[in-house]
């Protein structure tokens, strides 16, 4: 009965198309899978890796839309994930980070020099050079090989119980104790090669799952081996979920003692090999999901590959909001065209009158979007739910 390593760390974050950018173009991660949540198909699910697909280079992530609740990182949580990079490569991404205006932290501390920094939406790294490893990574974008991110350096855990979280990943888990003094303790996640999970001993307040924080946590074990586990952890107790069929791999989830949601997974099936996706990945479902394939495409914002020079929000947050944008991007764009070519040339009369519808439907376009954002404003209530201001306004009169 074995912990065979980290398998992959899954977050909740906002907009999908901001993690892909971030991720692919700033990161270079590749994007393996374009799914949706199995739970929750009305949430895309964004599985990044590297071409090689060993697990532990796995970061997924559930896009969340801002009438969602925002998350706070706290106690029972994973709260922080540091990446290792090649030796001697730390001075590329400080560059990098500058370039794309990314704040950071340069500190040295237990791991060496590491570089600080959150993404977009508040999940927290760092990178640690490492030259115990060098997966054979090919150049993404223009990330080259001697400089790519090659996998799961650690886990940082602020557990709710400190002592019981210990003893569990000690005792239950089996994982081997590396250092330990009164600030922590780091145990080795059983992976072939230096990987770690560390729980400190300090509490940050009070932790809230979603946009921002970590999910979970999941750890890789063989088939047999879990079938073990779950009998054992039934026994402590803890409430553990039905086994679940990811189609990538099959998996249990459950909270340690200290509130972390873990989640044991095997390797196998795994993710097709060497599988490339198009620049505008297809959508990945599950059988028992594809019915709603039409509903869904119609329903989740589209998704691009692409090179990233500069990192940008985006206005919309799903397929109907998506094309209400690009219908606003395409009228500005002809509109520009016309008033650069006025400056060239007096436009002919068709010219002119395709410019006047073009401007009122850009200022009716606007006018109309005003109206479907007053509409839509959300508030939270006193019990922290989300509801609409019209809604509450008629509540309220009624």
């Amino acid at each position: 009965m074995k912990i065979k390593g980290i398998h992959h760390i899954s977050s909740i974050v906002w907009h999908a198309q901001e993690n892909l950018d971030f991720y692919s173009g700033v990161l270079g991660y590749r994007l393996l899978k374009r799914a949706v949540n199995f739970d929750a198909p009305e949430i895309h699910h964004l599985y990044f890796g590297h071409p090689k697909l060993e697990h532990d280079t796995v970061l997924t992530f559930f896009p969340w839309k801002k009438s969602y609740k925002e998350g706070m990182i706290g106690d029972g949580q994973v709260t922080l994930t540091a990446l290792k990079i090649p030796y001697a490569s730390i001075q590329f991404w400080v560059n990098r980070f500058k370039q794309f205006n990314i704040p950071y932290d340069l500190i040295h501390d237990n791991d060496g020099s590491s570089v600080y920094f959150n993404d977009p939406h508040g999940i927290k790294y760092k990178l640690v050079e490492d030259e115990t490893l060098m997966i054979d990574n090919e150049t993404v974008f223009d990330i080259n090989p001697t400089e790519s991110i090659q996998s799961v350096h650690s886990v940082v855990l602020h557990s709710n119980k400190f002592i019981e979280s210990v003893s569990f990943f000690k005792d239950t888990l089996k994982l081997q104790v590396i250092k330990e003094d009164i600030d922590f303790i780091r145990f080795h996640s059983g992976k072939s090669y230096n990987q770690y999970i560390d729980i400190i001993n300090d509490s940050i307040g009070i932790s809230k799952m979603g946009a921002g924080t970590v999910h979970h946590l999941a750890l890789s074990v063989d088939k047999e081996d879990m079938n073990q586990f779950i009998s054992v952890i039934q026994t402590l107790g803890l409430p553990l979920s039905e086994e679940k069929n990811r189609n990538f791999f099959h998996s249990v989830y459950f909270r340690e003692p200290g509130g972390i949601l873990i989640e044991l997974a095997t390797d196998e099936p795994g993710f097709p090999k060497n599988e490339v996706l198009e620049v505008e990945p297809a959508l990945y479902l599950p059988p028992f999901l594809e019915h709603l394939r039409f509903k869904l495409e119609k329903e989740l914002m589209p998704l691009w590959i692409k090179p990233v020079h500069e990192l940008r929000s985006y206005p919309y947050e799903d397929y109907q909001t998506y094309q209400i944008w690009k219908s606003h991007q395409d009228l500005l764009s002809r509109i520009n065209y016309f008033a650069k070519l006025s400056k060239e040339r007096k436009l002919t009369l068709e010219e002119t009158e395709e410019r006047e519808q073009l401007r009122r439907k850009y200022v009716e376009n606007i006018t109309g979007q005003v109206r479907h954002n007053l509409n839509n404003v959300q508030i939270e209530t006193e019990d922290g739910q989300k509801v609409s201001l019209k809604l509450k306004e008629r509540k309220k009169h009624a």
